[in-house]
């Protein structure tokens, strides 16, 4: 898709050190980066276009809408494995109505401003994976839709992903769009061979199953990612 230029892109590889710039603080690969001056000028190099003109499908809250549906949740604890160091949790801060992101007990701080990264909206989605080679390289069904995890204002909501448009997006039961608050949707895919549990305060995912605990309620397992 990069290379047919179905996608338009900036190949960091190809530009690396001339757009992109490495950092001293990180290991390589995981120290590149790229400024909004440099993406613009990469932009014209590769002749990528910077106008979106397709319609927004995502649907926002209005300001006087609460948006707090589901069940009172405030903090997601995410494990990759058996060591702390790959813990990350989202703490709700009900002043803000953010999450804050955590990664191994310590605040992910934005490098220039040093202000904690918060966020709105906390989604997961099931999707089925499988290993396609010896590096452990995974396929991920981005098409079938499936169970996903909303996460806003405090509060945990059950629902369904689809893929409308070629773009993954949680969906109500209607089949219409879930509502984002505020109006940025930032977007990342990553293997998760996770547990989630909810007591009706966290909810945690770790393991290598879906464990979801609601009151009055019995127990599942599904995959998650």
């Amino acid at each position: 898709m990069l290379d047919h230029r179905i996608v338009d892109n900036i190949n960091g590889m190809a530009y690396d050190g001339i757009l992109f710039k490495r950092s001293n603080d990180r290991v390589a690969p995981h120290n590149s980066y790229i400024t909004a001056e440099n993406i613009l000028k990469g932009a014209e190099m590769v002749g990528a276009s910077m106008n979106y003109s397709e319609k927004v499908l995502q649907a926002f809250y209005e300001p006087d809408e609460r948006g707090k549906i589901g069940i009172e949740t405030s903090q997601v604890d995410i494990y990759y494995g058996n060591n702390e160091d790959f813990h990350n949790a989202y703490v709700y801060d009900h002043q803000t109505n953010h999450y804050e992101r955590q990664s191994a007990s310590v605040d992910t701080k934005d490098m220039l401003t040093g202000e904690t990264v918060s966020l709105a909206n906390v989604l997961f989605f099931e999707m089925d994976h499988q290993t396609i080679d010896d590096i452990g390289r995974q396929a991920i069904d981005l098409t079938s839709g499936g169970n996903a995890y909303v996460f806003q204002n405090g509060y945990l909501r059950e629902v369904k992903w689809a893929n409308v448009n070629g773009i993954p997006m949680a969906v109500e039961q209607t089949g219409g769009s879930c509502k984002a608050c505020t109006r940025k949707v930032v977007g990342s895919f990553r293997t998760i061979f996770a547990r989630v549990t909810s007591n009706g305060e966290n909810a945690a995912l770790k393991g290598g199953k879906l464990h979801a605990n609601r009151k009055n309620s019995g127990a599942s397992n599904r995959s998650i990612i």
